[in-house]
């Protein structure tokens, strides 16, 4: 609120934003408070209300305590998966035995895939690190963007799970792969913004 009241302007700004970048280091800047007294008396009066407000209330719960239970059992296992099915909305709850041997299958298959003797993740944060800042260099990309884009240590590989396929016989699996806090994780996000 404090935000909107500060950038507030009653002209309309004419121009196209489209092409600003979304990408950057977000500021954490924000106006000193007590700027504007009717935000700060809607502030105050909210906080009055929230801490006034009798937090123990019992909540109502969407499965029974017999569901609730069997939930919270079937959490406690160690030999079971609980996945999401690769197609609709049903959860599937496998042997994990079984799913290590649908994994070790398809990553076995040598036509798909290949052992490698080492983990590539450093070499592939340099390189995209080095084409990050040509890029940079040739007036691509500015600063910000620059800052943004560029990967730190502390990225991982990708990570590599299943989803059931229960329409097909056997269910076999669908592998995705997370680029969540991988080397590629935020040129992808650029890329697929720009295209």
């Amino acid at each position: 609120m404090r935000l909107r009241d500060y950038f507030y302007c009653e002209d309309e700004v004419d121009g196209d934003f489209s092409e600003m970048l979304a990408f950057g280091t977000k500021s954490i800047w924000c106006p000193e408070r007590n700027r504007e007294m009717a935000i700060k008396a809607y502030v105050e009066a909210l906080d009055r209300k929230i801490l006034s407000h009798d937090l123990n209330v019992n909540c109502h719960r969407n499965l029974t305590q017999d569901k609730q239970k069997a939930l919270e059992n079937l959490q406690a296992y160690d030999d079971i998966i609980i996945k999401q099915a690769d197609k609709g909305s049903a959860v599937v709850v496998m042997d994990r035995e079984a799913y290590i041997n649908e994994a070790m299958g398809q990553l076995d298959n040598t036509e798909v895939y290949m052992l490698l003797d080492a983990d590539p993740t450093r070499d592939m944060v340099e390189k995209i690190n080095e084409k990050i800042r040509e890029s940079w260099e040739k007036g691509n990309i500015d600063d910000k963007t620059k800052d943004y884009l560029m990967v730190s240590e502390d990225v991982k590989p990708g990570r590599c799970y299943l989803l059931p396929k229960i329409h097909k016989r056997g269910c076999p699996g669908r592998s995705v792969i997370s680029g969540c806090g991988t080397p590629t994780e935020k040129i992808s996000a650029f890329v697929d913004q720009k295209v």
